[in-house]
């Protein structure tokens, strides 16, 4: 008696797989059954873990060498024929944008190019925003825009690169020499503090610096929305803590004022073009309204995390652009509980590592 056909397997090329959201969204192909799947990884370090935990990866030219980058995305898709290329850092998101731009069948979770540049540099999001009046932090990027803001809140500040991500480089003005250095820095944004994280101030460092100086940090409300030809769609509200940018104990929030400004943002978004996940990171000002800081347009680092908590978001997001995709995705959340992250351990062989350094690509055997 012949046995039936092996179930089909879906194939995902994922840009920049080295990353923390990377790793978050292997964790959820591996809960989903990772045989299910044929994982192309693209990532400009050679030595990243999750390059092999693929099928096959490719080392990519880092994002500012976007004519390199595009032309191997050309490759890979030509070669591979992937179901779903999937952006997995904000430089990923605006090159793929270009990218996709003129293909009406390209197999891309991204949208319009002016979408994924309004995303991607946070005062281009501020003056998007509030032209489309929609609350956003006060923001500047000059000495004159700075001095108002200072004028008008005071001290700290805070200083994020305008093209950044994953809370790197963010750093609190607790001084004017603070916000001089950080002006002086360029393609900086200025922010109001809206409920700031615990930071060590010159009282703290009167003793010496810390041995440990970085502690558990309460992070910002994120929602996230899934928008396509159809409209957009709320998923999820939760909340981290984090080290580092990484979350590590995540709860859901069931919050209607943060799903409505989400869906707001989202129907913003959407007129304009976009397509995909779109992601609000928002604080709470005294009044207690949410106050968004930050936009992404990608899968997130707490995706594992809900996937554990009953939002299966990837299974959710490769239902939608993937046409074959057959797999179920019950939405059955846990407000109840905690997705607690733990490090986990792997090995690379160095003959795996500079086969990838040396030749570009490495297969698994």
């Amino acid at each position: 008696m012949q046995g039936s056909a092996a179930p089909r397997r879906f194939r995902l090329l994922l840009m920049s797989v080295g990353s923390l959201v990377g790793t978050a969204l292997l964790e959820c192909i591996e809960a989903i059954g990772r045989e299910r799947f044929e994982l192309i990884g693209m990532n400009s370090e050679a030595g990243a873990v999750n390059n092999f935990r693929m099928d096959v990866c490719y080392l990519s030219p880092p994002a500012r060498q976007r004519q390199a980058l595009l032309g191997l995305l050309d490759q890979l898709v030509r070669r591979h024929a992937p179901d779903l290329v999937v952006p997995l850092r904000d430089d990923d998101v605006v090159a793929l944008a270009h990218w996709a731009q003129g293909r009406a069948d390209a197999p891309a979770m991204v949208g319009s190019v002016r979408m994924a540049e309004v995303i991607r540099d946070k005062w281009s999001s501020y003056r998007w925003a509030t032209d489309n009046g929609l609350p956003f932090a006060r923001s500047a990027i000059d000495a004159a825009g700075v001095a108002r803001l200072r004028d008008e809140v005071g001290l700290p500040l805070v200083a994020k690169p305008r093209e950044g991500f994953g809370s790197n480089g963010v750093r609190m003005l607790l001084t004017e020499a603070h916000v001089e250095a950080a002006l002086a820095v360029g393609d900086t944004i200025v922010q109001e503090p809206i409920d700031p994280s615990p930071m060590l101030t010159p009282k703290d460092l009167a003793g010496g610096m810390p041995l440990w100086f970085a502690p558990i940090q309460p992070g910002s409300p994120l929602a996230l929305c899934l928008l396509d030809d159809q409209g957009c769609r709320f998923v999820a509200a939760w909340w981290s803590r984090h080290v580092r940018g990484a979350a590590l104990d995540t709860v859901l929030l069931q919050e209607p004022a943060l799903e409505r400004l989400a869906l707001d943002y989202a129907q913003a978004a959407w007129r304009d073009g976009w397509r995909g996940l779109f992601n609000l990171q928002a604080r709470r000002n005294a009044g207690g309204e949410y106050v968004p800081i930050e936009l992404a347009g990608r899968f997130m680092g707490g995706t594992g995390a809900l996937h554990r908590l009953g939002i299966p978001v990837a299974t959710i997001v490769f239902r939608r652009f993937i046409a074959s995709f057959d797999l179920q995705a019950p939405v059955e959340p846990l407000f109840d509980a905690r997705a607690v992250k733990q490090v986990t351990t792997h090995v690379i062989r160095r003959q795996d590592q500079s086969a990838l350094r040396e030749t570009g690509v490495w297969h698994r055997a």
